[in-house]
């Protein structure tokens, strides 16, 4: 029997990215609302992150433990920035968690390490625990670099760690680019490999924070019972499939079914 008396034992997020409207983000949450079981809540918390445009309205219905996140956040506290997402906004809507980092806001809005540190930081400041992603491409992955550029990936997270408190969760999500929206995945025995790894450089780090480390990346029922023996690894990400309300869910079923085991 695992110890389900963890509130926050496995995180499953739902990155709904742009797949929905406003109005379809509405629909989709209060879809979401009906269909958890909330007498497993003790063992699965949701971590809904939808267009940002409906998280104002979403945190009026939300109920833990369905939690909400932001897709992203502004490097900026405040001033004049143009189209910027602020951290004290998000800290007003109590929005609790945070997207930095994705492979497609790494590629398609140029952010870097040096933007990602700000952000990191700015989150912190006002208490929200940051949704870290790192991944390697397919030419890093062939060319056995793998570890190597998860460390440089993780580098922004470890300078902040005076900024880290034990009640603010820190999450890390692997998500190999080369597994995004594909249908590869890492074997078993591979992802068990870098899992520990981060466990070990995170806890190392900072043996006092609250760390969690997830698994995004073409993940369905079939991947989530064969990753979810592995050491140290707190649940999944997932994407365009979170916003199938029974495929979300019966990853969802699935983490719930083996933790109970």
């Amino acid at each position: 029997m695992h110890d389900s008396n963890n509130k926050h034992l496995y995180f499953v997020i739902a990155n709904w990215k742009m797949y929905t409207t406003y109005r379809q983000s509405i629909q989709l949450f209060d879809e979401y609302m009906r269909a958890y079981d909330y007498e497993n809540s003790n063992s699965v918390s949701i971590i809904v992150c939808p267009p940002v445009l409906a998280l104002a309205s979403l945190a009026n219905k939300v109920v833990e433990p369905i939690l909400l996140g932001s897709q992203t956040c502004s490097p900026f506290p405040h001033g004049p920035h143009t189209g910027q997402i602020d951290a004290p906004s998000l800290q007003e809507l109590a929005i609790r968690f945070c997207v930095v980092g994705h492979a497609e806001q790494r590629r398609e809005q140029y952010v870097n390490n040096d933007t990602i540190s700000e952000q990191l930081r700015i989150l912190l400041k006002h208490t929200i625990s940051p949704i870290l992603c790192i991944g390697e491409s397919i030419v890093e992955k062939q060319a056995d670099q793998t570890f190597a550029v998860l460390a440089q990936q993780l580098e922004p997270l470890f300078s902040l760690i005076e900024h880290f408190r034990p009640e603010v969760p820190l999450i890390i999500a692997y998500e190999p680019l080369w597994a995004i929206g594909s249908s590869h995945t890492p074997p078993l025995e591979e992802l068990a490999i870098i899992v520990e790894t981060l466990h070990d450089w995170c806890t190392q780090k900072a043996p006092y924070a609250s760390w969690h480390i997830l698994y995004g990346g073409s993940i369905d029922v079939s991947r989530a019972k064969t990753y979810l023996p592995i050491p140290h690894l707190n649940g999944f990400m997932i994407g365009k499939i979170s916003t199938d309300v029974k495929l979300f869910f019966d990853i969802v079923g699935t983490c719930h079914t083996y933790i109970k085991t």
